[in-house]
C-alpha cells in the first residue's frame, strides 16, 4: 500500500472517529433537553416514566454517555497513528493534498 493512500486512510479514520463523538455529544444533550422539558411540565416521575415508556430516555442517555470514553481512547490512537505516520517525513507526502488535510485534522481533532 502506498503511503498517500496510508495517509489518507488514517486521516479519514480519526476524522470519522471526531465525527462520531460530536454526534454522540449532540443525542445526548438532546436526550437531556428531552428529559428536563418533561421535568419543567412540572410532570411527576410516573408521568416521565410512562411518556418515555416507548423511548426510555434514561437508557438512551446512559448508553450516549457510556460510549464517549471508548471514543475518546479510539480517538487518542488514531490521533498518534496519524502523528507517527506523519512523524516519518515520507517524501512521498511532500506538497500533497493529503498532507494539508491531515495536518488539519490533527490541528482540529487534539485528544481529550
Amino acid at each position: 500500500m502506498s503511503s498517500t493512500r496510508l495517509l489518507k486512510i488514517k486521516t479519514g479514520s480519526l476524522k470519522r472517529l471526531v465525527k462520531d463523538k460530536d454526534v454522540y455529544l449532540m443525542e445526548a444533550e438532546e436526550v437531556k433537553k428531552r428529559i428536563e422539558n418533561l421535568k419543567a411540565k412540572n410532570a411527576d416521575e410516573w408521568d416521565i416514566k410512562k411518556q418515555a415508556s416507548c423511548i426510555d430516555f434514561y437508557e438512551v442517555l446512559e448508553e450516549t454517555l457510556d460510549m464517549l470514553p471508548g471514543c475518546d481512547k479510539r480517538i487518542a490512537v488514531a490521533y498518534e497513528d496519524l502523528q507517527n505516520l506523519l512523524e516519518s517525513k515520507d517524501p512521498a507526502f511532500e506538497n500533497t493534498a493529503e498532507l494539508a488535510e491531515a495536518l488539519q485534522v490533527l490541528a482540529t481533532s487534539k485528544p481529550n
